[in-house]
């Protein structure tokens, strides 16, 4: 800012001072405190066209500034950035691989301990039903397979990178909006994973002039004052 917009800043200032502080103390009760508040309006709308004057060039000139420079490294930086995305989805395929393999192992593995539980079960049955056990034989044969704690798949650990972190994240896809409405309704869930998109709501109603009946929703109707 140049000595002149300072000078011209403080001479705001100093001379705005009155007039906020009658803002700031402004009571609207009859026609002609009416009168005399659109007046305040009237002369504060000079006082910001001043403010406008001041500063509108400098922000227009650092605007531009900012945008070149900003250009200048999108335009250098772009092809590591490109680079980076290249080897980080390569390094992270790898640990997907890597995941998906022992998941796969895990599940086989649980599989295989299911069929010796059974293989086992039905061992003993038949060694009961051939001692003459045949209630205790049929109960063991029709009782459900015992519950077991689920393995846990066992990822090898990658070899140690300098300045390489990984990070297994998940995330939700909604494929089925009404389906998960009625879950987030069920499981009275709907206030943590449904918003609402406020702006679009007030759109319509505006263009409804507000003559609108939807369960649950409340027309709010305030008067907002400009200046012209």
């Amino acid at each position: 800012m140049t000595e002149l917009q300072k000078d011209r800043v403080d001479n705001l200032t100093e001379r705005g001072s009155d007039i906020v502080a009658n803002a700031e103390a402004v009571s609207i009760n009859t026609a002609d405190d009416l009168v005399r508040g659109s007046d305040l309006l009237a002369v504060i709308k000079t006082f910001r066209k001043e403010v406008a004057e001041t500063f509108d060039k400098p922000i227009a000139d650092a605007h531009t500034a900012h945008k070149s420079v900003l250009a200048a490294r999108k335009k250098v930086e772009a092809p590591f950035i490109s680079a980076e995305r290249v080897v980080k989805a390569a390094i992270g395929g790898y640990h997907d691989r890597l995941r998906i393999a022992a998941e796969k192992e895990r599940r086989a593995a649980e599989a295989e301990q299911r069929k010796r539980d059974e293989d086992s079960r039905l061992a003993a049955a038949v060694i009961l039903e051939e001692a003459g056990e045949t209630k205790v034989a049929e109960a063991i044969v029709d009782a459900p397979p015992s519950e077991r704690k689920p393995m846990i798949a066992k990822t090898p650990p990658p070899p140690k990178t300098a300045g390489v972190t990984t990070q297994v994240k998940h995330r939700g896809v909604v494929n089925d909006l009404y389906a998960f409405v009625a879950w987030a309704l069920a499981t009275s869930s709907i206030g943590d994973y449904l918003t609402i998109k406020q702006g679009d709501l007030d759109r319509m109603i505006q263009r409804k002039n507000g003559e609108v009946s939807i369960p649950g929703l409340e027309v709010v109707t305030e008067t907002q004052v400009g200046t012209r």
